[in-house]
């Protein structure tokens, strides 16, 4: 729920609002030094934004139209209340109460004024956390479904965007107000608890509320491919091969594993095994399982070749993992 005084502030009209309201024309809300220009295009600053916050949050006016712009930096589009019509490079698209798009850097976007009970949220970040180990510092067990898509935004930015329905997943509306309420009354160790927040926010939205693309094109067609790859890698990995996910997506198994490669960087095998050994780590924690019994439930017949991945993927045993966890 939002704090009563943060609703206030967002609801309440401030200064350029009124003159907005007033005019129906645009009242500048960042200064000079927030935005730059290439050719026709003007282009927010990551530098002006983000130098000194982990997050920067913001209400979008109300009463005048915004003009055509892009950013230097990730960004969401959170329709708290009401609705809004964007113009995404070129094309109108509509959001309603609880949707969000994750914009690309380069993703060209207007925005048509908004009406009195519109609350637009604006939420930006920095691209070059988007790594895994920025996901580490959460947990080891992070979702490929979700490095693959923010990786492929931060690192490709050919201006698309993601569209979620989090007016269906009630944990996403929550944390969103979480951060809101966070960011605007300004609590101790907000800017690093709002660090935090964002790749728990895209892992609930990716993991569990349904989204789709902005278009269909060349990329998103592989990506989709990719994510069909990757969630089947997830749910199967005990028993899942090469040939069966070729088979089961009516690929070639070469051309599979090529792509694959190229767009996440690992091979079918890696990939494997970096499920297996997050189940691994997860039985070794929570089950009195044998370190023989864990390869098993693994579907790592060859215990030798289980040490092995095992030691790679975390520089230590599984003997050794146990020991650290016990004394802990």
């Amino acid at each position: 729920m939002l704090n009563k005084i943060v609703k206030e502030y967002l609801y309440n009209y401030n200064a350029k609002e009124i003159e907005q309201k007033r005019t129906g024309k645009l009242v500048s809300d960042y200064p000079s030094n927030a935005i730059t220009e290439n050719g026709n295009s003007k282009i927010f600053v990551k530098k002006f934004f983000l130098e000194q916050r982990n997050v920067f949050i913001s209400k979008h006016n109300r009463f005048a139209d915004y003009p055509e712009h892009q950013h230097e930096f990730l960004e969401f589009n959170y329709m708290l209340d009401g609705s809004c019509t964007q113009i995404i490079n070129g094309e109108s698209f509509g959001l309603t109460k609880g949707n969000l798009i994750l914009l690309d850097k380069q993703t060209q976007h207007e925005i048509k004024a908004l009406s009195e009970n519109d609350i637009l949220i604006n939420i930006i970040f920095p691209t070059e956390k988007l790594d895994t180990g920025w996901l580490s510092e959460l947990s080891t067990r992070n979702n490929m479904i979700f490095n693959f898509l923010l990786q492929d935004l931060s690192k490709n930015s050919s201006g698309e965007f993601l569209f979620f329905e989090g007016e269906k997943n009630e944990n996403v509306q929550q944390i969103l107000e979480q951060m809101i309420n966070n960011y605007f009354t300004n609590s101790i160790f907000s800017n690093e608890i709002l660090h935090f927040f964002i790749p728990i926010l895209i892992m609930e939205l990716i993991g569990n509320t349904p989204y789709h693309f902005s278009k269909e094109t060349p990329n998103h067609k592989i990506n989709t491919l990719m994510i069909k790859c990757l969630k089947l890698i997830e749910e199967e990995s005990k028993t899942l091969t090469l040939t069966e996910l070729a088979d089961r997506l009516y690929y070639n198994k070469t051309y599979l594993s090529n792509l694959m490669k190229k767009k996440t960087g690992y091979t079918f095998t890696s990939l494997i095994n970096k499920e297996k050994m997050k189940k691994a780590l997860f039985l070794l924690e929570s089950t009195m399982f044998s370190i023989q019994e864990v390869a098993q439930e693994t579907g790592i017949s060859n215990i030798n070749y289980f040490y092995k991945i095992f030691e790679e993927q975390y520089k230590m045993t599984p003997g050794e993992f146990r020991k650290k966890l016990n004394k802990s």
